[in-house]
């Protein structure tokens, strides 16, 4: 069955932009996306907690500073957790339920 007409152009417009979320740059970035999530609060407020004894607020240098090193150490642990927990998961899931 043919697709009529006015379906046809938006689902030509949908497929030729799938192929921008090909990507390497996006697909890098969502790889880390959900760990960065995970694990931003806890680690941005135990940093400002152990430094400043309060919560993650910026309101001088000094708070900004921490917040730039805990922004580093997140991305550290995202890519950690990426390589050494998330990525051999997948790999033995996949290996165990082919499909």
């Amino acid at each position: 069955m043919k697709t009529p007409w006015p379906l046809h152009f938006p689902f030509g417009i949908i497929r030729r932009r799938e192929r921008h979320y090909c990507h390497g740059l996006l697909v890098n970035f969502g790889i880390g996306a959900y760990a960065v999530y995970l694990c931003h609060l806890g680690i941005n407020a135990c940093f400002h907690i152990a430094i400043f004894s309060r919560f993650p607020v910026i309101k001088d240098w000094p708070s900004l500073g921490v917040t730039l090193v805990s922004l580093t150490s997140v991305m550290l642990v995202a890519a950690l957790s990426w390589r050494y927990l998330e990525k051999p998961l997948i790999r033995h899931a996949h290996a165990l339920y082919r499909y």
